[in-house]
């Protein structure tokens, strides 16, 4: 809780910043740049990364992957799940998946 706090109030402080960081993120969620918008929110998210990002990555490729084993399916998911280390794309290949991206 004293993450999010903190991030609450570095937010209220800096509005114009995030503000920008906000609309840089939006343009590049409309280009479909994945590994873009995951290195900008790399550094925007901190501490809150681990948590929001790759505990909900690695959740997410489990719960694909038993899901997959019982039937085909098309998996859909935000743009900021996609890229990086823990990114569901690699995840997923990690489990022997073809992937293909669909934008």
């Amino acid at each position: 809780m004293g993450i999010q706090l903190r991030a609450l109030d570095d937010f209220s402080r800096r509005f114009d910043f995030h503000r920008r960081t906000f609309l840089r993120s939006v343009e590049l969620y409309g280009k479909s740049s994945s590994h873009q918008l995951y290195k900008l929110n790399k550094k925007q998210m901190g501490p809150l990364r681990r948590q929001l990002i790759f505990e909900r990555n690695f959740r997410m490729a489990d719960t694909i992957d038993i899901n997959l084993r019982e039937t085909k399916a098309m998996v859909v998911v935000g743009i900021g799940h996609l890229s990086g280390q823990f990114g569901l794309i690699r995840l997923l290949k990690r489990c022997g998946y073809r992937l293909k991206v669909i934008a």
